[in-house]
């Protein structure tokens, strides 16, 4: 089992910068300001991957575990609410929030 650092090293390897991540809404509550969002990449194989739930916490959100409406939980609204997790994954991951490119499924 990898700690949180090799962990980091092997998601910079499999996500270098310039990567594309793919953003899809899963669920949006009743008032609009709380949404579950999911994100997934393609990796060198061409293969659809989710990023891992394990960032999720390190970035200050919570994953929700669910088959159908899983993702990322953010609050707010006015924004571009994918944007925001995407540019906190890049800083995550390379310490810089616009490694990587962000687009909507």
């Amino acid at each position: 089992m990898l700690n949180e650092a090799e962990a980091r090293q092997e998601l910079a390897k499999l996500l270098p910068k310039g990567s594309i991540i793919y953003t899809i809404i899963r669920h949006v509550s009743r008032s609009g300001m709380l949404r579950v969002i999911d994100m997934v990449f393609v990796d060198r194989e061409g293969r659809i991957v989710r990023v891992p739930p394990y960032l999720a916490e390190e970035a200050g959100f919570v994953y929700k575990f669910d088959a159908k409406r899983g993702g990322w939980k953010i609050s707010g609204a006015g924004m571009d609410m994918g944007f925001e997790l995407v540019y906190k994954l890049g800083y995550l991951v390379h310490g810089d929030g616009y490694a990587f490119t962000h687009r909507w499924l």
